[in-house]
């Protein structure tokens, strides 16, 4: 795995698809664009996954909304070597969610509507929670990485 000082020190060099990367005594040493893209992509859901945290220590998140989104990164951490797929974990989280189809039916029964109003709140209050999270924290790591 690549230092950050060593991501710091990417010099692109387009002869035959291998990039120069520099490590902390300074020897260069070559690796190829996939790599260099798998070791950015797992930096990159380790920082994002930092981030999760502290909104999460920071009150700005629901217990609920930390766990769907850390196991969003831990299954995009197994398979780094591919494109990102936290939003299809988090997405697939609310479009599959059985609880959530059975609430939007029975809200508006007379008889028991008015007690699952308060359920129904619930779960669109942690789906809204985990969304502008997820949006937030993937800023913040964005950033580190300009």
């Amino acid at each position: 795995m690549l230092s950050k000082r060593e991501f710091n020190k990417v010099s692109m060099l387009k002869s035959h698809e291998r990039f120069k990367v520099r490590d902390k005594r300074g020897r260069a040493r070559y690796c190829s664009l996939p790599e260099l893209t798998s070791e950015l992509r797992h930096r990159y859901l380790v920082e994002l996954k930092a981030k999760y945290w502290h909104h999460f220590e920071e009150g700005k998140m629901m217990p609920e909304s930390l766990l769907i989104l850390t196991e969003a990164v831990n299954r995009s951490l197994d398979v780094s070597d591919k494109p990102l797929s936290d939003w299809d974990y988090v997405k697939g989280v609310y479009e599959n969610d059985i609880r959530f189809k059975i609430l939007t039916k029975i809200i508006n029964w007379p008889c028991i509507g008015y007690l699952m109003k308060k359920a129904f709140y619930t779960r669109v209050l942690l789906a809204y929670d985990c969304l502008v999270n997820f949006y937030d924290c993937h800023e913040e790591a964005a950033i580190l990485f300009r």
